[in-house]
This record gives structure tokens, sequence and C-alpha cells, in this order.
């Protein structure tokens, strides 16, 4: 009897952990931007505006649409103390307007009910960069779990605030605010175990291969690595189809971002136990950056037909042209196709005759941006 009841107290204490009173945060107006997808560990949970309380993971606990979730419903995020772990974080709109916003994550470390604790202000976007509504914009990077946090279950909260890129202090975790929306899930944090044996590398994530655009950064990680201390963790690139590696200097997390404008090549994870000296190895990602080719002069275009390079019909078709970014107000594309570039009211702004030469031209949608875009033209002179 005295075993059913010690074992009863565990099960009570961890509910209430997982179930503790939280401050509330919300947005007051339902319009303007909405948080649309948050992927962190196995999280991976999408909403729409038409159904903002039905994850794609399952549905919210509780909330107001388009104002605030709650998400402690789902599967938490697993993550194992002292690891980093990719996340990212997508924003819509239930409108046409560009709406701009910043974004902040918290997770409550020490699980007391609090999110203004030292280090527990994870993530930022960052003053001055305003992220998009309209088309969506997503910001993503890692997020390391501290070797020192509590194991168990606890909260993590992302606030999307419109204008929140203004000021650090403009978003904060608990209160209301105008437009935006909050997102509360939780998190499962593991303690560490020191290795033993021959550890596990994992499965990188994505698979491959790859076909990549120059301008893009690519997140890459690894899901079902040994969850223990001791471990050390490299990332590897070979660029003569592996048959030599080299160590990436400082990609030593679970998790790399391949920077923009790095060239054709394949990665692994080597992993290794300090305990015992061994390790493994990850499989191989292939990834191919896709480049124009150089074109010699002469060289004339009339812009006439465009085909999917980055986006849809984003690249004149010849294969000499870079259009950056691929997608957005301040993306090229043909003059009579901008829907396919996501610009907001692309019958806007047109002009006549749409060509001097035949029937179309390359256009720039400064009618309605006023940020800058590249269309870039790959002479070899």
């Amino acid at each position: 009897m005295k075993k059913f009841f010690q074992t009863l107290s565990l099960i009570v204490l961890a509910f209430s952990t997982a179930n503790a009173q939280y401050c509330t945060s919300n947005a007051t107006s339902i319009f303007d931007e909405e948080i649309t997808n948050v992927t962190f560990s196995n999280i991976n949970n999408t909403t729409t505006v038409a159904t903002p309380l039905v994850g794609s993971m399952g549905p919210a606990v509780a909330g107001q649409p388009n104002l605030y979730a709650d998400f402690t419903s789902i599967a938490p995020a697993s993550v194992l103390a002292g690891q980093a772990y990719p996340f990212s974080v997508t924003i819509g709109s239930n409108g046409t307007t560009n709406f701009l916003s910043g974004v902040k994550i918290f997770i409550d470390y020490n699980q007391n009910s609090l999110f203004t604790d030292p280090g527990e202000e994870v993530y930022y976007s960052g003053v001055g960069n305003a992220i998009n509504s309209v088309p969506p914009g997503t910001v993503s990077g890692t997020i390391t779990i501290p070797i020192t946090a509590s194991p168990g279950l606890t909260r993590m909260r992302v606030i999307d605030r419109e204008g929140g890129q203004g000021a650090l202090a403009t978003i904060v975790p608990c209160g209301n605010y105008g437009y935006g929306e909050t997102e509360d899930y939780l998190v499962n944090i593991i303690p560490p175990v020191p290795c033993s044996g021959k550890p596990s590398a994992g499965t990188i994530v994505p698979t491959g291969p790859l076909a990549a655009c120059p301008s893009n950064a690519i997140p890459i990680y690894v899901v079902g690595s040994s969850a223990m201390s001791n471990i050390i963790y490299q990332w590897q690139t070979s660029v003569n189809n592996g048959a030599t590696w080299t160590n990436i200097v400082g990609a030593t997390n679970l998790s790399h971002l391949i920077p923009a404008a790095t060239p054709s090549a394949w990665y692994r994870l080597m992993v290794t136990c300090l305990n015992n000296f061994q390790r493994d190895t990850s499989d191989t990602l292939v990834v191919n950056v896709l480049t124009p080719t150089y074109v010699p002069l002469p060289y004339t275009q009339s812009f006439e037909n465009w085909a999917d390079y980055c986006s849809n019909n984003d690249a004149v078709l010849d294969n000499h042209w870079n259009n950056t970014p691929a997608v957005g107000n301040n993306s090229w594309r043909r003059n009579d196709e901008g829907a396919f570039g996501n610009w907001v009211a692309a019958g806007t702004g047109s002009y006549t005759p749409p060509s001097s030469d035949l029937l179309h031209s390359a256009r720039f949608h400064s009618y309605n941006t006023s940020l800058t875009g590249n269309l870039d033209l790959y002479l070899n002179t």
C-alpha cells in the first residue's frame, strides 16, 4: 500500500508541473498577423487563420481564436539538457496587407511558472528585423537547453507581436498587446546520462539529395542521436563525393546551418563518446546547389519565357539569371506573372506597353515595396 501512494504522489506532481498557473498573454485584435507554424524538436504544428485552435498535431486545450492558443495538450518537445535544437516560427496574415512583426520565445527552465528568470528568453528575432506576414515570413535558429535546466515537463511560450521588431522590450512574456498571437507548448527536458558503448549519430533531416538555391541558407539536424552526456558532435563536409571529409569549424551541435552561397557538397555528423572514444557517423546528405550557367557575349533576352528555379516561375528560362529573393514583393517576375511571386496586389502598378521588344518584360514590383531585389545575369566576358 505504501508503494501505491508513493507512485500516485509522483503522478500528481508531474501533472501539476505541466499544468502550473502561468501569466496570461494574448493579442486583443483578431486581425493582421497570426502564428501559422511552430517547429521545435519533435513539435511541428501548423494552424490556419480559419482554424487557429486546431493544429496539425492536435487541437488546443484552450484559447481565443487568432489571439491565444494553448497547445499544451499535444505531444511535448523532447529535448536533452546541454544540447542545441533547431526551431522555426512562421507568421501569416488573415488579410492581404503585409504587416510587420517580431517574435520572442520563452522557456521556463526552472519550472517556477515564470518566464522572467535569466536565460528564459531564448530567442528574439531582433531590433529592425521585421518579419513579413504577406507572403508568410519564417524565422529560424537553434535553442540550446542549459545543462542546469530542471528535468521534466515545462512550458514554452511563442509570441508574435506587430511592431515587435521596434525595440527589445516591446515583446514581454505576460499581458495584452494589439495585433499578433501567443501560443503555448510543453517541453520535456531529459537529463543526460554518461555515454557508454558505441553512440548513435542518428539520421539527418531533411533527407537528400537536396536541390538548393544559392541564395538560401539550409538548416539541417539529426534525429535519433544518442541522448547522453560526455558526447561531442562534429559536422563534416566533403567536396569530392565522400573520398575525404573535413570538419566544419564551429559546427558542434545536433544542428547546423549551411550558409547561403555555399558550393555543392556532402554533409554528415560524427558523434564520439569521450568515455571510450567510440564513434559513429550519420547518413550522408547530398546538397546540390543550383547555379546559373555563364553565357558569352553577345547576348540578348526578351524575357518571354520563365521557369521554376527556386520558386514558381522565378527564373528566365535560359538558366543565365539568378532572382534574389525568389518570392515576395521584392522578387522579379515576368510583367504579367507577379502572382507567382506572391506579390500583394500583383495587378497594380502595371505599365503599357508591357515591352519594347515582344510581348513581355522583366518587372520589379516597385509599386508595392520599398525593399530591394536583384535579377543578376551571369556573363562570360
